[in-house]
């Protein structure tokens, strides 16, 4: 396998996590990849067996206090120990000295599954100064950007979802490593008695090597079974899946059908389980062992009932109507900065749909901020109208729906795919959102939300074209990332702003600016040609609605903001770019560096004795310049 799994720059020590899966990775007998723990030096830890014995008494005491915890503690761990991804340790085996380590375990419960315990092993709890995180090396981030795979999932009409059935545990740990992974438990789950001393046969969740270490084997998978299950197999598996979730989309049933089909086999021929399967449509989903279904769509009609919404990777897609909906539950929380910050944080919203809505609420936590309020002091009477009024509003958010798939039903073949990106800046936020723009073989145009984002313009004072610029920025990032993360052939790019400062600053070829307007057009002209960037009308620039902020009422009455322009939905002319005329940049702007002049004359004529002591504002000054030369011409007998 490459090392360079990664667009990103890896460090030494990633390069040296890669050398030891790539060397150490091995096939079992069940199928399974093997791998090894990626030690950063030949490891000595001290045994903790007392701090294990002690935090394994607090479970004790945490389980005589809820039955329910404790039954669903015992049912995952007997589960584990029986499906062999824990063995027993024999009484007389104390361990290698310095190559032993005990894992501190607990139960977690799923925020939206309160019926469902993971158990996770503490590998960053300290013993004496050692930690079993510390001797380990995490790895590169394998994993695919969470954006990069909603956007793919959303380009093809038919789409699918599915899930790894205990991914790490699919990843077995070499035999010499298992001391390092120990455990104590009670054999079946009796606390009565005295806790036995197990291991881990497999990766674990909690230690810090482990999603690398299991990504890892995936790509392998992949990889290992390109060549004879085809490259589109291989790709979904590779660049469609975030960590154990996999969410692909293609252009037909057939399609839909081999991969689902093909990436179940694959995935089972190296020991792992692909199930939880979820389909737009009723034929692919037919196909789907029952066994296979998840649980929303395993027990219903397909031939007249409704599909229902499964919520995947944080976002809810209804099946039924294929799109995406938003359903924000608003947790009572303390009106203070420490509370105003969980409510805006619990909005999840990874490519920005809500972004307007939510800058109002990051705009009343700045307030605060910008008062100096403590963390835990009463939101300011002249803000607690504002905030409540945003918060029983967010409700209506579960009116919205946004269309999954990029393109229309009954869309001809692409032949063309554009990214328009718009940027703008107020007093208060700056912000950006992108639109893919589809035009198909009878020059049908389609226009779809991408991405968008609101920021609130810092504390310290800046001004509005400096926001300008710092917002274009931030569009030519978006367009760079999702250039990277988009696979349409030939997709062409173009940003759009209302400030002629900001185009006459990027459009500049001889003058120089400060630091600050220097560095963000040189990225600029970097990442973007000049000939690009568009000015488009204040009353046109969507963008506007990111950096001034929408109520929830608005964003939900099919606002542009999600429609994208109307401009965007008729013929553009052929030479918009070409015909781009940038305003000359004002030689007064302040952002100008102001360039320093100095000249000599050709003849200097030296000022006499008298002068010079013209020069001095006091009697002293001339009685010590006099001193100072009469001692000058005694010492060279002038």
């Amino acid at each position: 396998m490459s090392a360079s799994l990664s667009d990103k720059p890896i460090s030494i020590e990633d390069k040296k996590f890669l050398k030891i899966c790539e060397n150490g990775i091995e096939k079992t007998a069940t199928g399974h990849y093997e791998l090894p723990l990626p030690f950063r030096n030949e490891p000595k830890i001290r045994n903790n067996k007392p701090l294990a014995i002690k935090r394994l008494q607090a479970v004790k005491k945490k389980m005589s206090q809820d039955p329910k915890y404790k039954h669903d503690y015992c049912e995952f761990m007997e589960k584990i120990i029986s499906k062999g991804y824990a063995e027993k340790v024999k009484k007389d085996d104390g361990g290698t000295p310095g190559q032993t380590w005990y894992l501190i375990h607990h139960g977690v419960y799923h925020p939206t599954k309160p019926n469902k315990i993971r158990v996770v092993y503490d590998g960053s709890a300290k013993y004496q100064g050692d930690c079993l995180n510390d001797l380990l090396l995490p790895g590169p981030c394998l994993m695919n950007s969470i954006i990069g795979v909603m956007l793919r999932f959303r380009k093809g009409l038919y789409c699918f979802t599915a899930d790894i059935e205990q991914m790490f545990y699919s990843v077995h740990l070499k035999p010499e490593y298992r001391d390092f992974f120990r455990f104590l438990w009670w054999e079946n789950g009796d606390t009565s008695r005295d806790p036995v001393e197990y291991r881990m046969t497999v990766h674990s969740f909690g230690v810090s090597s482990s999603p690398g270490c299991s990504i890892f084997a995936l790509k392998k998978t992949a990889e290992d079974n390109a060549e004879e299950f085809g490259a589109d197999v291989a790709k979904v598996i590779i660049s469609s899946s975030y960590v154990e979730d996999i969410l692909a989309s293609c252009d037909s049933i057939s399609e839909s059908l081999l991969l689902t089909k093909s990436c179940k086999e694959v995935c089972k021929r190296e020991g792992f389980n692909l199930t939880k399967f979820a389909a737009n449509n009723t034929e692919v989903l037919s196909k789907i062992p029952v066994e296979d279904r998840c649980s929303e769509v395993k027990n219903i009609d397909l031939a007249c009932d409704s599909l229902t919404v499964l919520r995947t990777l944080g976002v809810e897609w209804c099946i039924e109507s294929d799109s995406f909906m938003f359903r924000v539950s608003v947790k009572e929380r303390p009106f203070t900065r420490r509370g105003l910050l969980g409510t805006v944080c619990s909005i999840y919203d990874p490519c920005g749909y809500l972004a307007p809505l939510v800058l109002e609420g990051k705009l009343i936590l700045q307030s605060m901020v910008k008062d100096k309020k403590d963390w835990d002091e009463a939101l300011p009477a002249d803000l607690k109208p504002r905030w409540e009024k945003w918060i029983s509003e967010l409700p209506l958010i579960s009116e919205l729906k946004v269309r999954r798939c990029f393109k229309p039903e009954g869309f001809g073949d692409i032949r063309k795919a554009e990214l328009h990106h718009f940027s703008d800046a107020s007093k208060k936020a700056y912000g950006q959102c992108s639109y893919l723009r589809l035009i198909d073989d009878n020059n049908n145009i389609h226009c779809s939300f991408v991405i968008g984002k609101s920021r609130v313009a810092p504390l310290k004072f800046v001004t509005v074209p400096r926001l300008e610029l710092t917002a274009a920025v931030v569009s030519v990032r978006v367009g760079k990332m999702l250039q990277d993360e988009l696979e349409y052939e030939h997709l062409t790019e173009t940003y759009w702003t209302d400030s002629s400062v900001v185009l006459g600053y990027i459009s500049n070829e001889s003058k120089r600016f400060h630091t600050y307007i220097a560095n963000r057009v040189e990225e600029i002209r970097s990442h973007s040609q000049t000939n690009d960037w568009l000015h488009v009308p204040t009353k046109d620039n969507v963008a506007d609605d990111a950096s001034r902020g929408m109520t929830a009422k608005e964003l939900t009455n099919q606002c542009r903001y999600l429609n994208g322009p109307s401009f965007l939905w008729k013929s553009l002319p052929a030479d918009s770019k070409s015909s781009n005329e940038f305003s000359a940049l004002n030689e007064e702007d302040p952002e100008v560096r102001k360039a320093t002049v100095l000249t000599t004359k050709g003849e200097v004529e030296l000022p006499d004795l008298l002068e010079k002591m013209c020069y001095h504002s006091s009697w002293r000054k001339v009685l010590l310049f006099t001193a100072v030369m009469k001692r000058f011409i005694k010492y060279w007998k002038i």
